[in-house]
């Protein structure tokens, strides 16, 4: 399966998606699902940090740099655009129309836009890093990577998944971050607070339905790579939060010791029950309130833009949409 078939299928829940469903609003969830959510610098640096460990073949065809030789005077570039009395922009203005059009060619060829390309080289030094490091060159050999999925929960949920890395000789299947901080205390509060757990063990069930072995990947792991300080550390998740309280695994060598979280419960056990939990809340939201999925397009009259929106609005959509523009706007676990 392509990238682009992939993507292409929009009726499935992703992993990524657990958090969303626990922690936030039906309509939060529907907008998120129909329209996506915006990328955001961390994202950015995320994608490139998995094409460079795990498609490396991809960065060198996909990732264009931004050549800033290119830019007028200083270099400083708007964060709006700006024009002066005679109604032609100002220098700053003209550096973000030179960005901006270098933006839309790669969006027009399909490739991703690098507008810092000091951070870009951080990153791939941190990639080639993480390539030699001892726990990752054990589970590379022979391991899926970007492996897409496409399966149905227990529950009749259903499901699509990229998992970043599984190697179902070890029964590992691994999450990759790039970070500035991957101190045990913001690594343990990242899993606790995205629900990093309950989207591995998701992948392990994907993993299990479409391959037929249900038992094989039973180890999460979390791989955070420093973009700030070029550094490597590995975190192993515990399949229970009592095996999190000793030394629970043949790997522990390559874990530190911090990474065993007995202040918050981030087993593998606990992120079952998340996700779990989580198609459960799906199918009864769909039952409540409709089809999710089923979209009708409208057109603005004036502009002739087609616009898509939901047969069915999940309770708070209006509530959303009149405060979505603002910083204000906050969605309180329900």
């Amino acid at each position: 399966m392509t990238n682009d078939e992939y993507y292409a299928i929009k009726d499935r829940l992703s992993p990524s998606m657990i958090g969303t469903l626990l922690q936030s609003c039906p309509a939060d969830v529907q907008r998120k699902l129909i329209y996506g959510t915006p990328e955001t610098p961390a994202m950015a640096r995320g994608t490139l940090g998995h094409a460079a460990t795990l498609e490396p073949e991809r960065v060198k065809d996909t990732f264009k740099l931004f050549d800033r030789s290119k830019l007028l005077g200083s270099g400083m570039i708007a964060k709006k655009p700006t024009y002066k009395k005679d109604g032609t922009p100002d220098q700053k203005t003209e550096n973000l129309l030179i960005l901006q059009d270098f933006i839309a060619s790669c969006e027009k060829e399909g490739n991703v836009a690098v507008i810092d390309p000091e951070q870009f080289q951080k990153i791939m030094d941190v990639a080639g890093i993480l390539n030699t490091h001892p726990f990752w060159q054990l589970i590379n050999d022979g391991a899926l990577t970007e492996h897409a999925m496409l399966w149905t929960a227990d529950n009749g949920c259903k499901m699509r998944g990229k998992a970043d890395h599984i190697n179902d000789t070890y029964g590992i299947v691994s999450d990759v971050k790039f970070m500035d901080d991957i101190s045990p205390e913001n690594i343990i509060k990242s899993v606790y607070d995205r629900m990093y757990h309950a989207q591995i063990a998701s992948y392990q069930d994907g993993f299990g339905k479409t391959t037929g072995k249900d038992d094989c990947v039973t180890l999460g792991v979390v791989i955070a790579c420093s973009i700030k300080t070029k550094d490597v550390v590995v975190y192993g998740l515990p399949k229970t939060y009592n095996e999190a309280k000793e030394n629970w695994t043949e790997y522990s060598q390559y874990f530190t010791r911090e990474s065993r979280p007995l202040w918050k419960d981030i087993s593998i056990t606990t992120g079952q029950e998340l996700y779990e939990k989580a198609c459960q809340r799906w199918i009864e939201w769909n039952d409540l309130y409709g089809n999710a999925w089923e979209i009708t397009e409208v057109v603005n009259e004036d502009t002739g833009e087609v616009i898509q929106k939901p047969v069915n609005y999940w309770p708070g959509w209006d509530f959303i949409s009149r405060f979505e523009a603002s910083n204000k706007l906050r969605i309180f676990k329900l």
